[in-house]
């Protein structure tokens, strides 16, 4: 294995992390992070990361060195050798289709404001302290099972209820004159490989996070500079889930399980109904009606719809080894051994294990 079949940028004095371009592993593949890792530790300096994760330069500045970072379930190692800078990112496998970064769902969202002529700095924070005390007001997005009666039992008349693009009609309702934007946004949202779809939510996420771009200086990050629009987004969905979880009890239906935007309920006497429903921004819509349903977790279900099987799964499982997801059966969820969960040791590198 040599570094330079890898893609990456020419060797420079002064490193910016963001300049490098980044290889993804997914863990699948988490041996090869791991050669790549040993080897960096066998034959460079390490060097500890800035707090915003950058590589550090000044005292560092045109020596060789490696980085190790670490972010939620992703594990990003960087190297700067006289064959030039590498950044390898191993992480859970990305939805089809969601190649977007936060970053450049940001800018592409920027480029739309543009066009409406909005000078978006107007819901921006003072500064980047107030941004932080801002995102540390955010609440988790809610997944739980509502009820543990019914998990592992296979139970027959559930349906789905599903905000549409629920952050986006979040901010919406916040700033009304940013409808239009918007709008335009979530009708496109399946056009050019689902580019918009992804603008959408993964906007929000950048948009409280140290790597958000500065809207003046496009090039440059100002951290949480709109942390204030994820507070909207996420927290409103948390108090819209709770408000329709209501409505669906008070109308006899059984709320079973919740993720994020969308609720699994039970109706032996059909789907629920109100004048919210509709196709449009800021509207809900069953999404699925009638299926055959199982879950053993928040994370792990399994629904049959039209004769198909679908299984949603949060991470990997023995099973995933040996078996393509598709083809997996109704009841198979219920017959792993074990989900697989990574882990970083220093010696080690990156460790799979099963729970």
């Amino acid at each position: 294995m040599k570094l330079t079949e890898f893609e990456h940028s020419k060797f420079k004095a002064i490193v910016n992390k963001k300049t490098i371009p980044v290889v993804e592993i997914p863990y699948s593949n988490y041996q090869l992070w791991n050669e790549l890792y040993f080897y960096a530790k066998k034959s460079f300096r390490e060097v500890k990361p800035t707090k915003s994760l950058a590589l550090p330069n000044g005292p560092h500045k045109g020596h060789f060195r490696y980085m190790v970072t670490h972010n939620n379930q992703s594990h990003e190692l960087v190297i700067v050798c006289a064959s030039g800078c590498y950044r390898f990112l191993v992480q859970p496998t990305k939805l089809k289709g969601n190649t977007v970064s936060g970053r450049k769902s940001v800018l592409e969202l920027f480029k739309i404001m543009d066009k409406y002529n909005i000078d978006f700095s107007k819901y921006a924070c003072q500064s980047s302290q107030e941004g932080l005390n801002i995102k540390q007001q955010i609440l988790s997005p809610v997944i739980k099972v509502v009820r543990n009666l019914y998990l592992n039992r296979i139970i027959d008349h559930v349906y789905h209820l599903d905000l549409n693009s629920s952050y986006a009609s979040r901010v919406v309702e916040a700033y009304p004159e940013l409808k239009e934007v918007y709008t335009e946004l979530y009708e496109n949202r399946k056009n050019d490989n689902d580019l918009f779809k992804h603008v959408l939510t993964n906007s929000i996420g950048c948009f409280q996070s140290p790597y958000c771009p500065d809207w003046k200086d496009r090039r440059r990050a100002k951290p949480y500079m709109f942390a204030k629009l994820s507070k909207i987004a996420i927290n409103g969905t948390v108090a819209k889930i709770k408000q329709l979880q209501d409505k669906l009890i008070s109308k006899g239906k059984i709320p079973i399980l919740i993720n994020t935007d969308g609720i699994w309920y039970y109706s032996i006497n059909g789907p629920y109904h109100d004048k919210e429903e509709g196709t449009s921004l800021g509207q809900w819509k069953n999404d699925h009606l009638d299926v055959k349903f199982l879950m053993t977790s928040a994370g792990s279900y399994q629904y049959v719809e039209n004769g198909v099987c679908k299984t949603v799964l949060r991470g990997t499982s023995n099973l995933d080894k040996i078996k393509q997801r598709e083809d997996w059966e109704f009841g198979d969820i219920q017959r792993l051994n074990g989900r697989a969960y990574y882990f970083f040791d220093e010696e080690k590198g990156i460790v799979e294990d099963y729970a």
